[in-house]
Order: C-alpha cells, then sequence, then structure tokens
C-alpha cells in the first residue's frame, strides 16, 4: 500500500537502499550516543552471520528493525534479527556457538563483539513459509533474504500481542501500522492473511486470542484511516 506523496526511496541516505540506510542510521545513532564503542560494526557482523549461515545451507530470512528499513521507513535498530527454520536452529548455535549468550530451542541471543544478534524458530507453518518465500535484498553487496512485507506484518501483531512493556509493545504497533502506510507491495489479501494467521494460530488460550482481535480492530481503524476500509477484516 501506498498512501502518500513522498515516495519510500526519500526517506533513504543518498545513493543506498532501505536495508542499507537502516544498518547506517543504527551504527551512527548507538556509537554517537555512547550506547555501543566506535568498535560498533553492525554490518560486518550482519555480513558474517548471513555467510556463515549460507556456506552451512541455513535456511533463514532478516526480520526486526533491519527488515523495517527495507520494508516501510528506515529506522535504528540495537539488533539484528533473524527468522530461522525451526530444524536448523542447533544447527545455527552451533556454528555460532563461540558468541551464544542464552536462550532456548526457539530463541537464542548471540552477542558478537557488541553487536546482538537474535535468532527465532520457525517452526509454525506460516513462519517457514516466510523463510521459504523471502525475497534477496542488497547491503553493500551481500544480498541478503528479507521476509516479505506480510510476513514482517504477523510477526510484529505477534509481537505487540505478547509484549509485556507497554514500550515495547507500542513500537511493535507503530511498525505495523508503518507497513500498512508504507509496504508498497501489501495487498488487501496479505492483511487478510495476517489476520487468518493470528486469529487461527493462536486461538488458544482465550486470553491470548483475545489480544489479537483487539489488535486487528486497531488495524482495522489504521485500515479507515487511510482510505482503505474496504480491507478490514470481520471479528
Amino acid at each position: 500500500m501506498w498512501t502518500q506523496d513522498n515516495k519510500r526511496e526519500d526517506y533513504f541516505l543518498q545513493g543506498k537502499n532501505g536495508l542499507e540506510t537502516a544498518v547506517i542510521l543504527s551504527q551512527e545513532q548507538y556509537v554517537a550516543f555512547g550506547r555501543k564503542p566506535r568498535s560498533y560494526d553492525l554490518l560486518g557482523k550482519l555480513v558474517q552471520v548471513v555467510r556463515v549461515f549460507e556456506a552451512n545451507g541455513i535456511r533463514f530470512a532478516l526480520i526486526g528493525g533491519l527488515a523495517m528499513g527495507e520494508r516501510a521507513i528506515p529506522r535504528a535498530t540495537k539488533d539484528v534479527d533473524f527468522l530461522v527454520d525451526g530444524e536448523d536452529m542447533e544447527k545455527a548455535r552451533h556454528l555460532l556457538e563461540s558468541y551464544y549468550r542464552e536462550g532456548n530451542s526457539d530463541f537464542m541471543l548471540f552477542d558478537i563483539e557488541t553487536v546482538y544478534v537474535d535468532l527465532i524458530a520457525a517452526r509454525l507453518r506460516f513462519a517457514r513459509r516466510a523463510v521459504a518465500e523471502a525475497e534477496l535484498r542488497e547491503v553493500e553487496g551481500v544480498r541478503v533474504p528479507v521476509v516479505k512485507s506480510r510476513d514482517l506484518l504477523i510477526l510484529k501483531l505477534i509481537a505487540a500481542g505478547d509484549r509485556r512493556k507497554s514500550s515495547g509493545r507500542l513500537k511493535d504497533q507503530s511498525d505495523s501500522a508503518s507497513l500498512l502506510e508504507h509496504a508498497e507491495e501489501l495487498t488487501a489479501e496479505d492483511y487478510r492473511y495476517a489476520a487468518r494467521v493470528l486469529l487461527e494460530a493462536f486461538a488458544s488460550p482465550p486470553e491470548r486470542r483475545e489480544k489479537y482481535v483487539a489488535l486487528l480492530r486497531w488495524m482495522n481503524e489504521e485500515l479507515e484511516s487511510l482510505g482503505h476500509g474496504d480491507w478490514k477484516v470481520e471479528l
């Protein structure tokens, strides 16, 4: 969907794409504010992990804040997030073992010379499909698989529903709204697919389902405000 007069490219740094812009913004912001040392090299670690995974047959895709840069409006983020096919999680951990910090079979955190890398297991059908259908995008000449806007929207809505802290929940909701507004390839069918995934995959317990129903009601309101009321789903 695209609703603004400005193009997404207007938010990119000169000569850079959305993903590259997000990497540079992240790098510069966290060093400038003293939250990371000057040796902080998010780009280098991103490329390092991508090359290790590709060389060893790991099925994966970029998600999180960096993927937002490619699919919507670039912004800074503090880590690198990958969705990894559930069958490849243990192998991925073995490949990055020396950087392992904490986690379990579904989530792992690595600290690669002050760059935090999160691996999230793709076990449900929609998540494995997201990895399989990821599209290659370039960052400084290296091709990185990035989940589609449809799948990033699902992941952001899931995260918003699961957050305990309101600050994190609001950020994920903001990202979801940004995807609706700026992701050029997002369609009505993509949004309805996202709604089906949320309501079917997370149907229990009832309390959790109600969280996603509330989020989808909010998303319906966002669509109405963007002039796409015909996209709304029945709840």
